[in-house]
């Protein structure tokens, strides 16, 4: 009789053990999986944080040194225009005029037949 009060206790206390095994299980799987999510979602927001920084970089917050610049460089270049379009341009004169007047010849070229290759007979 001790025997058999022995192996009951012994299915119910194995009985017991399965089912505390089975909710030590669940707890260390539901555990592990929220660990293993955890650090899954951490990598997924690093990766997703570099390649965002990859793709579009940070704006530049030195923009002012630019601007500064190319203001005085288009007032140097709008004040050097103003030099240029002030200086008096020197005239080309040409040619003088003849001071003598012109031939026949000169005003309305060539007498018709009276070329040099031509001969009068």
């Amino acid at each position: 009789m001790n025997d058999s009060r022995t192996w009951k206790r012994a299915r119910n206390d194995a009985g017991t053990a399965v089912g505390d095994f089975g909710e030590a299980a669940s707890i260390l799987a539901s555990n592990v999986v929220s660990s293993v999510a955890s650090n899954a979602s951490d990598t997924l927001d690093d990766a997703r944080t570099s390649l965002a920084r990859a793709i579009d970089p940070s704006p530049i917050t030195r923009r002012w040194p630019w601007l500064v610049a190319l203001a005085v460089l288009t007032a140097l270049s709008a004040w050097g225009w103003s030099l240029v379009l002030r200086q008096e341009k020197t005239v080309d004169p040409g040619t003088p005029p003849p001071t003598t007047a012109p031939t026949e010849d000169a005003l309305f070229g060539k007498p018709v037949g009276k070329s040099a290759l031509r001969s009068d007979s």
